[in-house]
């Protein structure tokens, strides 16, 4: 027996005569011949003519609104007509339950109508075809239930790149509102959102413009704030709170902000008590894994020996415990460990800790290759580069620094076979800080003219909207460099342009809420004292 098709409704009936003379016009004027006979035959009789079926869906056609526009910074749903909502009454009610439930969404009535049909997969790839066109994030359409006024088959279509729709009734309330699955499906979509826009910006650039973080931050926190608990199946929750936590403590690093990253840790903590199951075994390990970076991150900013001395506990016993790790868990582990050593060894000013930092970072190495995975090849390389240089200025060893100087180096090779310019670059700020303390070590004018040239040429490659702490350290360094030009020619112009470096750099590091903005402005006090 073939398929049975379903009995057409209205308004996908055509009248066979005006249709053929709809197609005839249109075939030999085109759709500007269409609109002009839809209009005159509107002027005979508007009412009647638009009554008809075949002209009410040309009409519509014809004359439906342009899609509207998304919203930046905002999640954007799009809710179209309702297939058998001939008054928009339910679309309407749709449009006000989301804005009640979803406040800090961009919620749009589409000028459209998809039509399910016996072809369903159609009409996904339709709703597809107009997120795509108007760059909204999903995109919510069906029917009403011909004989139930309170029962729709709703789809909710998120892009292409989601690959999610979900299709179900929805059994309105006795208040008639949507029920809770209905707001489930809708929070798990927004956050499919959220995880795969992450992913995408963390793929497609090596280093990640801090205003698009801060709005993805924003976006994020509202989602958790102003939905209510039931709405969420409560994995998924724990799910996007990690990822809250995670663009917290990435952009805390970036800007050297301490509020960021304290905000971050009990939002970690608060998503792996409630995240339970077999399957999210990974993704608790690396919760655990970014809470001790945090605090370690945290520690190292506000000099807090508690906290650093907390994230080794937490990182060595995850070294050292049962669950197997993989490669770059392990590298992970060891890089931070490393880098904990080296804060440690700073604030107690003791070389043997630094030493321990070294074997920790060098461990990481072992695991990292800069072909496979060159971001995290280079993390590790700027620790060891960073380590050699501070045990260095602590000794006073022309030695390590000239070890530091290699690991930086290898970093703005790279710059020639990757697609990682931007942190190329940031390289160079080091190199030309090593350079400096060199030139100082050995009163040398020529290793001081390099360093010079070198900070200039970062300051050149560097893009403050996108590495706005680098571009204040590599102004922090040229200054510090001419002014150690002037210690040794007294060049009154040397003296003058450090000011105005140092004044850069204070500019730059308050627009981020860096404390380095108190050696900037302690510098310029000194070298101003000078100048008179």
């Amino acid at each position: 027996m073939g398929k049975q098709r379903k009995a057409p409704n209205k308004e996908d009936t055509y009248t066979p005569e005006l249709w053929k003379m709809l197609e005839w016009v249109g075939k030999k004027f085109g759709v500007v011949g269409i609109v002009v006979l839809v209009v005159i035959l509107g002027w005979w009789n508007l009412d009647t003519i638009r009554s008809m079926p075949g002209v009410e869906k040309a009409y519509s056609y014809l004359f439906r609104s342009s899609l509207p526009k998304p919203e930046n910074g905002k999640f954007n749903i799009a809710v179209t007509h309702l297939v058998g909502d001939t008054q928009g009454v339910a679309e309407n009610s749709i449009i006000t339950s989301i804005q009640d439930i979803f406040p800090f969404a961009h919620t749009k009535i589409f000028d459209r109508r998809i039509v399910e049909g016996d072809e369903p997969l159609l009409g996904v790839e339709q709703a597809q075809r107009i997120l795509k066109e108007s760059g909204f994030d999903v995109i919510i359409w069906g029917e009403t239930i011909p004989g139930a006024q309170s029962l729709l088959r709703l789809h909710l279509t998120a892009p292409i790149n989601i690959n999610s729709t979900y299709s179900k009734r929805y059994q309105k309330t006795e208040d008639q509102n949507l029920p809770n699955l209905f707001w489930q499906d809708l929070t798990n979509i927004l956050s499919l959102l959220a995880v795969t826009h992450q992913l995408k910006t963390f793929d497609s650039s090596d280093v990640r413009d801090t205003k698009e973080m801060e709005v993805f931050i924003f976006q994020l926190e509202e989602l958790l704030k102003k939905s209510k608990i039931e709405q969420w199946e409560s994995n998924t929750r724990s799910l996007v709170q990690l990822l809250l936590a995670n663009e917290l403590a990435a952009l805390g690093q970036t800007k050297h902000d301490k509020n960021l990253i304290e905000r971050a840790i009990p939002i970690y903590e608060e998503a792996l008590l409630s995240l339970e199951g077999a399957e999210y075994k990974a993704i608790r390990l690396n919760g655990k894994m970014n809470i001790g970076a945090a605090k370690f991150i945290l520690g190292s900013l506000i000099s807090d020996e508690h906290l650093l001395l907390e994230s080794k506990k937490i990182l060595s016993d995850l070294l050292a415990g049962s669950v197997e790790l993989d490669r770059e868990e392990r590298a992970s582990i060891n890089n931070n460990l490393g880098s904990i050593f080296n804060s440690l060894g700073q604030i107690r000013s003791d070389a043997s800790l630094m030493y321990k930092a070294i074997d920790f970072y060098r461990e990481a190495l072992s695991d990292r290759n800069k072909d496979e995975a060159p971001l995290t090849w280079i993390e590790t390389k700027r620790n060891l580069g960073n380590v050699f240089f501070n045990v260095g200025e602590l000794l006073s060893d022309p030695n390590l620094l000239n070890e530091s100087l290699s690991e930086y180096r290898d970093i703005y090779d790279l710059r020639y076979s990757s697609q990682l310019p931007l942190k190329s670059s940031i390289a160079l700020v080091d190199i030309g800080r090593s350079l400096n303390l060199l030139a100082s070590l050995q009163n040398d004018k020529k290793i001081n003219d390099e360093a010079i040239t070198v900070e200039r040429q970062a300051i050149s490659e560097i893009i403050f909207e996108i590495s706005p702490y680098d571009w204040a350290r590599a102004y922090l360094f040229l200054g510090n460099a001419l002014y150690f030009r002037w210690s040794l020619s007294h060049d009154k112009a040397a003296l003058e342009e450090s000011i105005a470096s140092l004044e850069e750099a204070r500019k730059g590091f308050a627009m981020v809420g860096s404390d380095d903005v108190k050696i900037a402005e302690k510098n310029i006090s000194l070298l101003k004292s000078l100048a008179k």
